[in-house]
C-alpha cells in the first residue's frame, strides 16, 4: 500500500511539474485543482515520509491559483497563508504576495460544486479541512471515514461505495451470488442502501470506519454490472468490492492497478497512449464484474 500511495503521488506530480515548468498546458483548470489537492492530502497525512523530487511548493502554488480561478476562496486564502512559511522562488515570491493581497478582496467560502462529497453518508467535506488531515488517512470523507475512489484521470470523485462479503461467504460465493439475477421485489432489509444506513447509525466516527458488510440476501439484491472486484494485488492483500451508487456514470476499472476511471476518458487514454495510463500496458476488459 505505501508503495501504491508513492507511486500515486508520482503520477499525479508528473502534471504539477508540467504545469509549473511549461508555457502552456491543455489540462482544465479544475483538474489542475483536484490533482493537486489529492497530492496535498496525501503528502499532508504522511508527514513522516519523504517524497523525493516532489516540491510541496509548487504543488501549493498550482493549488491556490487554481482553487482561486475556480472559486474556492476560503481554501485559496488558507493555501496562500501555508506558502508564507516556505521560501520561495524568485520567479513566484512576487506573485504569490500580490494575490495573497487579492484573495482578501474575494468571497470567504469556497464554491459548493467543489465540495467533496461522500457516496457512502452524503456528507459534504469543506475543502479548507485539507490541513486538519488525520496522520495516515489520506483522501477521506471526514464525516464516516470512507476512502474517496477518484478517477485517474481528471482526479474527480467517482460514486463509488466499498463493500465486503460477511466473513462466513468466500469471495467466490460471493461472486457468483452477485452473478445471480437480483430479485424481482428485494426485502428492503436485504438491500445496500438499508445495510449502509444500518452501518452508518452504529458507527461512532471517521475512526472507526469499516466497509458495510453484506450477508446473501443483500449479495443477490447487487446488479452484477453495478458492482466492481480488485482481487489482491499480491498475496495475502484481501479483495476489495465496490458498488456504484450512480449507474449512469460508467466507470471502468483497469485490472492491472486497480485504479479507476471514466469509462469514457479511461478509452480514449487507452487509445491514445496504447495501454492504462497508470500502469502503461494493455488492458483487455475493464468494465463492472
Amino acid at each position: 500500500n505505501d508503495m501504491l500511495l508513492r507511486a500515486k503521488i508520482y503520477y499525479a506530480y508528473q502534471r504539477i511539474f508540467d504545469y509549473c515548468t511549461e508555457p502552456f498546458t491543455s489540462l482544465q483548470s479544475e483538474v489542475l485543482f483536484q490533482t493537486a489537492y489529492f497530492i496535498c492530502l496525501c503528502i499532508i497525512s504522511t508527514p513522516e515520509v519523504h517524497y523525493g523530487g516532489v516540491s510541496i511548493v509548487s504543488v501549493l502554488y498550482t493549488l491556490a491559483k487554481q482553487a482561486k480561478n475556480n472559486g474556492a476562496f476560503k481554501l485559496a486564502r488558507a493555501v496562500y497563508t501555508h506558502l508564507q512559511e516556505f521560501k520561495l522562488p524568485r520567479k513566484w515570491r512576487e506573485i504569490i504576495e500580490v494575490d495573497s493581497l487579492k484573495i482578501q478582496g474575494r468571497p470567504t467560502e469556497d464554491n459548493e460544486e467543489l465540495l467533496h462529497v461522500c457516496y457512502r453518508c452524503g456528507a459534504s467535506n469543506y475543502l479548507y479541512s485539507l490541513f486538519s488531515q488525520r496522520n495516515g488517512v489520506c483522501d477521506t470523507c471526514s464525516s464516516c471515514g470512507h476512502p474517496f475512489i477518484r478517477c485517474f484521470i481528471n482526479f474527480d470523485i467517482l460514486p463509488l461505495v466499498e463493500f465486503t462479503p460477511d466473513a462466513s461467504i468466500s469471495e467466490d460465493k460471493a461472486i457468483k451470488l452477485i452473478h445471480e439475477m437480483p430479485p424481482v421485489e428485494p426485502d428492503y432489509s436485504d438491500t445496500f442502501d438499508a445495510v449502509v444506513t444500518e452501518a452508518l447509525d452504529n458507527q461512532i466516527d471517521a475512526e472507526s470506519y469499516s466497509p458495510v458488510t453484506l450477508g446473501t440476501g443483500a449479495l443477490r439484491s447487487l446488479r452484477r454490472d453495478e458492482v466492481y472486484y480488485c482481487p489482491g494485488l499480491v498475496s495475502g492483500m484481501k479483495a476489495q468490492f465496490y458498488k456504484n451508487m450512480i449507474p449512469e456514470i460508467a466507470v471502468a476499472l483497469s485490472p492491472l492497478c486497480h485504479l479507476f476511471y471514466h469509462e469514457e476518458e479511461f478509452e480514449f487514454a487507452h487509445l491514445n497512449e496504447g495501454g492504462c495510463p497508470f500502469a502503461r500496458s494493455v488492458v483487455k476488459e475493464h468494465g463492472h464484474l
